[in-house]
């Protein structure tokens, strides 16, 4: 993706990095450092998480890495497992690989969308009425065997329970507005942390183009 960006920057255009996914996005605007990965310190965590529950690992996570956890939501047993991976793996806290807020690319201008959650949470619902009525359960039927990432990703896991006969299709279509409701919260919370984040208000599209070019402006003084 930096390849790509550095290539739009070649010929004068202006580059659009749009997504929600907060870690992926952080990874490719921020300076941020990968330390490697064990698959066995990574097992065993799962393992544990599993059987003792991510609060647990998340409590053990405070206790060495005050800051990780701090930032760290405890619901999100993956990025709790890695950060307690990344503390085995290199002796150092995980907090320090996390990026010091420089982005990658100067001029970076960093915008996220807000909606009241009674606005978002009716959009959801209506966009897993639609994915499940375009076939995403059959499409997850015909994947085969899942990763244990695909397997846990919001929408697969309950379709996955109810291909199990765990979940009706009334209760289904619940379970993954829930579920990607949480996300949406999650989502929020990451950037809201964000001092960078410029807000602007996703239900009035007018206003929120003006405000984007406001920023925009401010930013490079134009």
């Amino acid at each position: 993706a930096r390849a790509d960006i550095a290539v739009i920057h070649a010929r004068g255009g202006l580059p659009l990095v749009v997504g929600g996914s907060g870690l992926y996005l952080q990874a490719l605007l921020d300076e941020l450092e990968f330390p490697g990965t064990d698959p066995g310190i990574r097992a065993e965590l799962e393992e544990r998480a599993e059987r003792e529950g991510g609060r647990i690992l998340h409590d053990e996570l405070a206790a060495r890495d005050p800051a990780a956890a701090q930032r760290i939501d405890p619901g999100n047993v993956r990025r709790v497992v890695r950060a307690l991976e990344v503390i085995e793996l290199t002796g150092r806290p995980f907090s320090a690989s996390l990026p010091d807020g420089r982005h990658h690319f100067p001029g970076t201008l960093q915008v996220g969308l807000k909606a009241p959650n009674e606005w978002l949470d009716e959009r959801i619902a209506r966009r897993t009425a639609a994915m499940l009525a375009g076939g995403f359960v059959e499409e997850v039927a015909g994947l085969g065997e899942l990763s244990r990432t695909a397997a846990t990703a919001t929408g697969y896991r309950e379709a996955l329970a109810h291909l199990r006969g765990e979940l009706t299709t009334a209760e289904l279509a619940e379970a993954i507005s829930l579920a990607t409701r949480q996300l949406a919260r999650r989502q929020v919370k990451w950037f809201r942390r964000d001092p960078r984040t410029h807000w602007l208000d996703a239900a009035d599209p007018a206003g929120a183009l003006e405000a984007a070019l406001d920023a925009v402006r401010a930013e490079t003084g134009d």
